[in-house]
């Protein structure tokens, strides 16, 4: 299919050539339709000068009684062209003879030579011109302007059949289609009649075929069980996928989708966003069962306490080899790195607290890096970079905004949190990561 649509891209592109090839100027309809074609106006003008009529001229032969003395007219002609070449080349051997002698240069013979054989090429042209005026007609060619059938109608017809043509195949999703519309849509449809079936309890929560989920555990069957029971008995549970965007197809039977999923119980609410990889399974696309219930980018990096013990997940991409730190930057001067030493969550602390853990915060390459304990725990991308006063501010692709004042930064979460972290400029050298953050 490709291939067919090529070649007729290809034909209606030189369609003006295609037309012109016949006429007398055909290289120059050509030469325009080639170099500017692509710009349309090229093309029309290349068509509308290939569909003009030539005037090429048609012989109309008259024919006119000639006079009885035609005859002895002729000879007369012929018999002066004739004594008039032999003494042209009388002089011709004359100046030979003196250039033989050295009587005159070489550059002079030459001269006369070339003016003397000129006037025989003229003389042989004038007997030329002496035709056959004995015969009893004369040939005077008249220049009629051909009238030429205008085709411009069947043109006409012809584009308005191809452009009829090129409207069904692409009404008919055979070019210029979204080759996942189908796809896409079928996702679509089974995230929100997944979330709807879930609130009203259509599943049986276990591991297996019969659910619309692939890696799907105890855990999380188990949540589900749980909203669905709290639906029933408060009749105000229930979970909703806004802003679905399958956003890539990684093939035929996998594709990357993210959503927002919001959860509500008790008229409190509360957003999660989900990226994961849907994937055809017996014909039906099928979610991650892992990610379906809240496996956020931003909740996997907050702190997990276990004791006195804090310990932070790694982000998802944490394995994508655009997120690792490149071993040039650590060595360059260009970049800043910070080391966190106090920070304030809004949220819960207001008067804030010392950083226990080895948090630094690198600048470089359009992103900003997070690491604690020698481990890259987020990953943000630049998106825009704006300078207020004392106040660098960067919005990141990931919805959250660094405003940076001095060696302090507030880190403005899109879920409306804010974090205010005191640090030191310290040389990125200083900065220790795992080797495998590290590219």
């Amino acid at each position: 299919m490709k291939t067919l649509l090529i070649a007729f891209l290809i034909f209606f592109y030189f369609l003006p050539t295609i037309v012109g090839r016949k006429k007398s100027n055909a290289g120059a309809i050509f030469a325009l339709n080639f170099f500017l074609g692509f710009t349309l106006i090229g093309w029309v003008v290349s068509l509308v000068w290939a569909l003009t009529n030539d005037n090429k001229p048609q012989t109309i032969i008259v024919n006119n009684n000639i006079p009885d003395n035609i005859h002895q007219t002729t000879n007369d002609v012929s018999n002066k062209i004739a004594e008039k070449r032999r003494e042209l080349y009388g002089d011709l051997n004359r100046i030979k003879s003196l250039h033989d002698q050295n009587i005159i240069s070489e550059e002079i013979y030459n001269q006369q030579k070339d003016s003397l054989l000129n006037k025989i090429d003229i003389l042989s042209h004038n007997e030329s011109g002496v035709s056959v005026l004995s015969e009893q007609q004369i040939q005077h060619p008249v220049y009629i302007p051909e009238r030429k059938k205008s085709t411009i109608w069947i043109w006409a017809l012809v584009l308005l059949l191809l452009a009829i043509i090129f409207y069904l195949l692409y009404y008919k999703g055979i070019i210029f289609s979204d080759n996942h519309k189908q796809d896409k849509e079928a996702i679509t449809n089974q995230i929100e009649k997944t979330y709807f079936d879930i609130t009203n309890d259509s599943y049986n929560y276990h591991a297996g075929s019969e659910t619309p989920f692939y890696n799907l555990n105890s855990g999380e069957a188990l949540a589900m069980r749980f909203v669905s029971i709290i639906a029933l008995l408060s009749g105000s549970a229930k979970m909703e996928a806004k802003n679905i965007d399958v956003y890539n197809f990684i093939d035929s039977s996998s594709a990357q989708v993210k959503y927002d999923l919001v959860r509500e119980i008790k008229n409190v609410k509360d957003t999660l966003h989900i990226d994961m990889i849907a994937k055809k399974i017996g014909g039906d696309w099928k979610l991650d069962g892992q990610k379906a219930f809240g496996d956020d980018k931003e909740e996997q990096n907050k702190p997990k306490v276990k004791g006195n013990e804090t310990n932070y997940a790694l982000p998802s991409n944490a394995d994508n080899d655009d997120n690792l730190i490149n071993k040039s930057l650590l060595n360059s001067s260009e970049h800043a790195a910070y080391k966190v030493t106090y920070y304030n969550d809004t949220d819960n602390d207001s008067s804030g607290q010392a950083e226990t853990d080895d948090r630094y915060l690198i600048l470089g390459y359009k992103k900003i890096y997070m690491i604690v304990n020698k481990e890259v725990v987020k990953v943000w991308h630049e998106k825009k970079y704006i300078q207020e006063d004392e106040s660098y501010i960067t919005e990141t692709k990931e919805g959250d905004t660094f405003t940076q004042q001095f060696d302090d930064f507030d880190i403005d979460y899109k879920s409306g949190k804010i974090i205010h972290y005191s640090c030191n400029d310290i040389p990125l050298n200083e900065v220790q990561v795992q080797d495998r953050f590290l590219k």
